[in-house]
């Protein structure tokens, strides 16, 4: 509990970092796989709590990235726990997330969550970014923005789009970290 707080704590710190476009926030080498691992340990119980099973599929020659670890993980707070809102009115047989990583051509890591929920506005899935646009009812409408901005500061992109039979998929990419590097920080 005493991680998990100090972790809050950081993320906290992380977006006030972001607001006030602090550019000085400590980048490392990051192996993304673990930060997924990391930040679905964090959500474990809500994931039970929620009755729904979340699954990996990690790409095992996914590159590095450099990027602000508490940041990234609240782009994967945010993405993994808008995909437990999205399957929450489902059976519980049928909440389901899938979070995958693979290389795209060394150059970059790409990150994907997937749910299996009603899926996104179909005129136009992007506008799930914009500024105070919310699915839910009681969303602010800041999560989504937040994210983007995270990932653009990373020179990464982010896009949503709808999954061919249901639900829908995130998927960012960030620059593979260039040169030698071998060092894994998480």
């Amino acid at each position: 509990m005493v991680a998990d707080s100090q972790r809050a704590g950081e993320v906290i710190r992380g977006i006030r970092a972001l607001v006030r476009k602090d550019k000085n926030l400590a980048r490392s080498v990051l192996n993304l796989n673990a930060v997924i691992a990391d930040t679905l340990r964090l959500v474990s119980s809500d994931i039970l709590l929620r009755e729904s099973v979340v699954t990996t599929e990690m790409d095992h020659h996914l590159p590095q990235v450099e990027a602000a670890p508490v940041q990234i993980q609240q782009v994967l707070l945010n993405l993994i726990m808008n995909a437990l809102d999205a399957v929450e009115g489902l059976p519980p047989a049928e909440r389901r997330i899938i979070v995958s990583t693979r290389s795209v051509e060394g150059e970059r890591a790409e990150v994907s969550v997937r749910d299996f929920g009603a899926g996104l506005p179909q005129d136009r899935p992007e506008k799930v970014f914009d500024h105070f646009f919310s699915t839910k009812q009681t969303g602010m409408g800041m999560g989504l923005t937040i994210v983007r901005s995270i990932i653009e500061t990373h020179g990464g992109k982010i896009a949503a789009e709808n999954a061919p039979d249901r639900g829908a998929r995130f998927v960012f990419h960030l620059p593979a970290v260039r040169g030698d590097s071998k060092s894994q920080a998480a």
